[in-house]
């Protein structure tokens, strides 16, 4: 173990840095964990904060690779940009409501994680939050989110099922990419704007009707869906972009 206290206020940039630590004990006297604290801590299997830390930097967990599993204190309020991307062994994460923003590329690439409750003070899923988690298979969206931004679950090929609430009004380019096993998606009337190639590649996909606010259908939005047999596209729709229903091979009814 290592144990972390004393005086120290808080562990700053790079303090730890690709050091081979097994498992870190942080006392209460620390406020602050600083950016890339412990980036690349390749053999870190177990650390603890405690309510006093009310701040984690922008990748300060990223690359620790065999870390399964970690509580964000509920006194901190936001999780920065990969401060767990590459984490791939990370298999349960706990978010308290204390939490009201999740910054881009946040869960990138952790494979193990195979669900996550997003809790209701969160209101925007930022890009790259969840791109790569390829274990994933359940996702709570909470009515707090008004927004999914560009490759928010891209490349999560476990993902079958997701209802996105009411609360959203767009999401972004590349969403859904390749997330191969997606097979029902349910779209909220309060959407208006879907990004280009939003479901490209999600070849399990059969169904989907598209809400009544949507104007346009952007370039390769459905490329590659070869088991998509129908799309409902309602009357306000007056554009459709480029190879937007390319490789539907399965297409009968539009």
């Amino acid at each position: 173990w290592l144990h972390v206290c004393g005086n120290i206020k808080k562990i700053t940039s790079n303090m730890f840095d690709e050091c081979n630590i097994i498992r870190i004990m942080i006392c209460s006297s620390i406020n602050s964990i600083e950016d890339n604290a412990f980036y690349g801590c390749q053999s870190l299997l177990d650390i603890a904060l405690p309510s006093s830390v009310t701040s984690i930097g922008n990748c300060a967990f990223q690359k620790c690779r065999r870390l399964k599993k970690f509580e964000i204190p509920s006194s901190v309020t936001s999780i920065k940009k990969s401060t767990f991307s590459n984490c791939v062994s990370l298999k349960e994460i706990i978010i308290h409501t204390s939490v009201t923003s999740i910054e881009d590329h946040a869960f990138a690439d952790c494979r193990s994680l195979d669900q996550i409750t997003i809790p209701s003070s969160v209101k925007m899923i930022k890009d790259y939050t969840f791109c790569q988690c390829s274990s994933l298979t359940q996702v709570v969206i909470p009515p707090s989110i008004i927004s999914i931004e560009d490759y928010a679950f891209a490349e999560c090929t476990s993902l079958k099922e997701i209802i996105i609430p009411s609360s959203v009004k767009s999401i972004g380019n590349y969403i859904f990419y390749h997330c191969t096993s997606l097979n029902v998606i349910r779209l909220p009337s309060s959407i208006v704007s879907i990004g280009n190639n939003a479901f490209d590649g999600c070849q399990s996909l059969a169904h989907l009707i598209i809400p009544p606010q949507v104007t346009m259908i952007d370039n390769y939005t459905f490329s590659g869906c070869n088991s998509l047999i129908s799309v409902t596209i309602p009357s306000s729709v007056t554009s459709i972009g480029n190879y937007a229903f390319n490789g539907c091979s399965s297409l009968i009814e539009i």
